[in-house]
């Protein structure tokens, strides 16, 4: 689930003709982390600025471009996955929800790549439950992996995904026969911390890769995706200082939506005696959101060590199926925050983000100095040249803002994600663009840089022209996003939105239609509009202001319009037209 930073080296090409030719081709190097906030990354000057510090990712963004709005367009692993390889929407790939398998058989980047000459690995984090294609190696980890001591399926094992797991056993318990041995299910075990295991093979598959090809290396990292277990080595980073907290952390979400309201992804809920029926609108709690929600108050609250035990796990499986009893540990959990409980819901919610962001950024922390790996190797091999990197994250988070973690919403936090890009043969050191860039275009700029035609049915545009500052006057100045997963994961509502220079409108049309894994009860549906100029955090909802109103009837045109380009028209579901009749 999912959210992290994505270098991509793009290795721009011809055709293959010749050895020779090949070898001038750019390679292309795609760091991709799971749920990296912009705000996490240095150069992008968050309020972590001066305390938060990301050198070899700042080293990215001085040697080439820091794009300033690039955006997700369905703000949740597994889709988002699927969205970079295809360079299509979630609803044109197939991958609306993480409940489905990835359709190999379709065309990706890397198979196009593959076909004109190149060289295509991927390792680390793969979370698409169908075994890869289009790849010369792979090496991935099963659904999410875990952080310590982390089991993967490598090209030529019995394929093995744990698709949907059994419920009795997470895939984080998951053991094989012994350290470092191989079991009959097609796995291995490594010995170390995730961050650096996957970086340690990538850089056997640089070492060993074909010299007389360009290489595309799909670099992903399980890391900074929740439960934010942090290697020994960075146990005390931070340990003495008080992380900055956002302006609001405290937010009480007046003239906001009931969906931020309702959300459970708060980083600290007072609950009275009724518990969930007061935060999930009288639900029982969800089978599906069971051990990712009290896992999160879990990390939220508690210190995560790298000995972490098993013991919460067990805990929580016995009484998976009783309401009244996974109540109860809510409460003691909460109660169990402070040292003193006489702190106040205001002293625990400021202790609560303390713990919580120092083992998020210690994570973030691991990414940085393994890039720095990377980067050194190129540079010592002789690569940075003829290699495009590009470090981005499958979608942005919240670190507190509006009393937030996750992800999901159409908000900034959760929608931008951190996009640098260095090529230094067409990238000036140190640019820095406002242009548009979504997810889509990640395909299509890989294939553009290749030489490589770019199919007609993909949805993204290459953004080269733009690394190469040399903007298409017609570049988009807006983009399209939609979450489908009504209610899956903290009580978030389905919805969909457009966001503009200014402007973002967001359609809260609250039903689960034909997403799989989501929950089958409707909500109110209700509209946001915020002005980004005047109000860049997105504190104050002026959907209902009469001032505004010739501005939404020119956004929800445009948002039709995009949503006719795309293919995901309403016109295919009648009861959300049906919503839509009432509330357009």
């Amino acid at each position: 689930m999912k959210h992290l930073l994505v270098i991509l080296l793009f290795t721009g090409a011809v055709y293959s003709q010749s050895d020779n030719d090949n070898q001038e081709r750019p390679n292309i190097l795609f760091i991709y982390s799971d749920d990296h906030a912009v705000q996490a990354v240095s150069a992008y000057k968050s309020f972590l600025s001066g305390v938060v510090e990301t050198p070899n990712l700042d080293r990215l963004a001085n040697e080439g471009m820091l794009f300033e709005n690039a955006f997700n367009t369905n703000s949740i692993c597994t889709p988002a996955r699927a969205t970079v390889l295809t360079g299509k929407y979630s609803h044109n790939n197939g991958i609306k929800t993480l409940d489905r398998a990835f359709d190999g058989s379709q065309q990706t980047f890397p198979k196009l790549l593959q076909k004109a000459g190149y060289y295509t690995a991927v390792v680390g984090k793969w979370h698409l439950k169908s075994k890869p294609t289009g790849f010369d190696y792979y090496n991935i980890l099963p659904v999410q992996g875990r952080y310590f001591n982390p089991i993967m399926t490598e090209t030529g094992m019995p394929w093995y995904q744990v698709p949907g797991g059994d419920p009795n056993i997470p895939y984080w318990r998951v053991e094989v026969d012994k350290p470092g041995g191989i079991n009959s299910k097609g796995i291995k075990e490594y010995e170390g911390y995730v961050t650096d295991i996957v970086t340690d093979i990538s850089l056997d598959v640089l070492k060993n890769r074909p010299k007389n090809k360009p290489f595309l290396l799909m670099y992903q990292h399980k890391a900074p995706h929740d439960l934010f277990e942090y290697d020994q080595k960075h146990a005390t980073l931070y340990k003495d200082i008080e992380i900055p907290e956002p302006f609001n952390l405290s937010d009480n979400y007046d003239n906001r939506s009931r969906a931020i309201k309702r959300t459970v992804q708060k980083i600290y809920v007072q609950y009275d005696d009724e518990l969930s029926e007061a935060v999930i609108d009288g639900r029982p709690i969800a089978k599906e959101d069971r051990y990712l929600f009290f896992r999160s108050l879990e990390q939220l609250h508690k210190r995560l060590h790298a000995n972490k035990s098993n013991e919460f796990e067990d805990k929580l499986l016995s009484i998976k199926d009783d309401d009244n009893k996974l109540k109860k540990m809510i409460k003691s959990l909460l109660g169990n925050v402070a040292e003193n409980n006489n702190l106040s819901p205001e002293e625990r919610r400021k202790l609560a983000y303390q713990m919580y962001i120092k083992a998020y950024l210690r994570c973030v922390a691991a990414i940085d100095d393994n890039v720095g790996r990377v980067l050194n190797y190129l540079d010592e091999e002789g690569l940075t040249e003829n290699t495009v990197v590009v470090y981005t994250s499958d979608q942005g988070f919240f670190l507190g803002e509006h009393n937030l973690f996750d992800k999901r919403f159409m908000y900034e936090e959760s929608l931008r994600v951190p996009l640098l890009v260095r090529y230094p043969k067409k990238i000036k050191s140190g640019s820095v663009t406002s242009d548009f860039a979504v997810n889509i275009d990640f395909a299509p700029t890989f294939l553009d840089f290749a030489e490589v035609d770019v199919p007609d049915d993909m949805d993204g545009v290459s953004f080269k022209r733009v690394l190469e500052n040399n903007t298409p006057e017609n570049w988009r100045t807006d983009m399209y996003y939609r979450y489908w997963m009504h209610r899956a994961h903290f009580n978030i509502p389905a919805h969909y939105g457009i966001r503009t220079e200014r402007y973002k409108l967001i359609f809260y049309y609250g039903l689960p239609l034909d997403a799989s894994g989501a929950f089958e009860v409707s909500t109110t549906p209700e509209w946001e509009l915020f002005d980004l100029q005047e109000d860049p955090h997105e504190m104050n909802n002026i959907y209902d202001d009469p001032a505004y109103s010739d501005i939404i009837k020119e956004l929800k045109t445009r948002l039709l319009e995009l949503k006719k380009e795309y293919g995901d028209t309403d016109e295919k579901y009648p009861e959300l037209m049906s919503v839509r009749n009432k509330v357009w």
